[in-house]
């Protein structure tokens, strides 16, 4: 399984939050695939064997996610293994949450957490980290 240290509003190990798509494209090799516009100047790729989705405003990356096969490590923590409740109580000194019916994103922090059945005791499909005002501005 393959594991990614994250550090929330600058990337991972190897990928960086800021970095050009072209930069991307060229530590990934072909080992990615373009996923559908959603608007003309967001382009999101997939890497299904490094676990990420990259979203990237007018060639500029903003946005990794982590898919449910891979390890992500934040302060030496598996993310993706904690349920909602421990990720609650982990970040539960977080002002600026946002919250609906299949996500939580702690804004403080830099983490956001997908589920596909938001109930206490899942852990997510999906966590994310993004650039600094991502989802507020």
């Amino acid at each position: 399984m393959r594991k990614h240290v994250i550090f929330p509003y600058k990337g991972t190990e190897e990928i960086n939050i800021g970095m050009s798509l072209e930069e991307v494209r060229s530590l990934l090799g072909n080992d990615f695939e373009n996923k559908p516009k959603v608007q003309d100047n967001i382009t999101e790729i997939v890497s299904f064997n490094n676990g990420i989705l990259l979203s990237f405003n007018n060639k500029i990356l903003e946005y990794i996610g982590f898919l449910k096969n891979v390890e992500a490590y934040f302060n030496g923590i598996n993310m993706l293994s904690l349920t909602l409740a421990q990720i609650r109580q982990l970040f539960v000194n977080d002002v600026n949450i946002i919250e609906d019916d299949s996500s939580i994103i702690f804004e403080d922090t830099g983490l956001s957490f997908y589920f596909s059945d938001k109930e206490e005791n899942n852990t997510p499909d999906e966590m994310s980290i993004f650039k600094k005002n991502y989802y507020t501005s």
